[in-house]
Parts: C-alpha cells; structure tokens; sequence
C-alpha cells in the first residue's frame, strides 16, 4: 500500500510541478511538503482538500491507496 506523501510526490512530478510550486499554492513553506512526501508530518483535513484541488484530484481519489 503507497502511502499518502509518496502518492502527493507521484502525482506533484507527473504534473511537472516542484515542491517549491506546489507549496506556494497550498501556502506553505517548501520543507513542509519535503516533510508531508517523506510522512514527516500530517496533512490536516483543510490542506487535504485543497492539495487535492491543486492535484485536480478528489480528496477520496488522493487518499485512495490503489
């Protein structure tokens, strides 16, 4: 089972975006995604739905494992 900051990671490269875009579109500093991709660190429900958004991706197809 992938986990959630491999699946961010997958998903942020086939968009061709860097961890420092794709953290000025969620609001946050580049370390946090760096720490979300390596599950360092929590995605709260808020920063969920809205990387999800940036991923034009349903919250339930990120979080889904398969």
């Amino acid at each position: 089972m992938i986990s959630l900051g491999r699946r961010i990671k997958q998903i942020r490269k086939s968009l061709g975006l860097s961890q420092q875009t794709l953290a000025e579109k969620l609001g946050v500093s580049r370390p946090s995604i760096s720490q979300i991709e390596n599950g360092e660190r929590k995605v709260c429900a808020e920063e969920l739905k809205k990387l999800a958004a940036i991923l034009n991706l349903s919250a339930d197809a990120l979080l889904d494992p398969g």
